[in-house]
């Protein structure tokens, strides 16, 4: 009986924990600090997009840039990844990494990042050169 306790109990710790793996929505905010704490200049282009989306931030430098949207639903985000994966896709059919949520790799010249998790969708564009640092700041946001 108590060798059947411990199993449940090791179970819902292994569940918690996998369950906080997952990444929660970022918010525009949390986007705006990191990005400009990391060098980057941020700007909220919201109003350019004319309701198609809650928030969208541009974050660069003079060679990079990352778009950061929040949309109104997780469907949408997958959406616009999907688009997204797809074009990249046929530009870069072996990317450096192509999973159910996230593709990266060269694309016409270009390091290219497009990711979706929850209700918000990301896009980079940057040189090959610069790859490292767009990865930094990925994981230092979490995508």
């Amino acid at each position: 009986m108590k060798k059947t306790a411990a199993v449940f109990v090791l179970l819902a710790i292994i569940t918690v924990l996998f369950a906080a793996c997952g990444r929660a929505d970022l918010t525009a905010e949390e986007f705006f600090e990191t990005a400009r704490a990391s060098g980057f200049t941020v700007e909220d282009v919201t109003a350019e997009l004319e309701g198609n989306v809650e928030t969208a931030l541009l974050a660069y430098t003079e060679t990079v840039q990352i778009e950061f949207y929040v949309v109104a639903s997780e469907r949408q985000a997958r959406q616009a990844f999907d688009e997204n994966h797809q074009t990249l896709s046929t530009l870069q059919p072996q990317p450096d990494i192509d999973k159910g949520d996230k593709w990266a790799g060269e694309a016409e010249g270009e390091y290219r990042v497009v990711t979706a998790a929850q209700k918000t969708f990301l896009y980079v564009s940057a040189p090959p050169e610069e790859k490292e640092q767009v990865d930094s700041f990925l994981e230092a946001i979490g995508y």
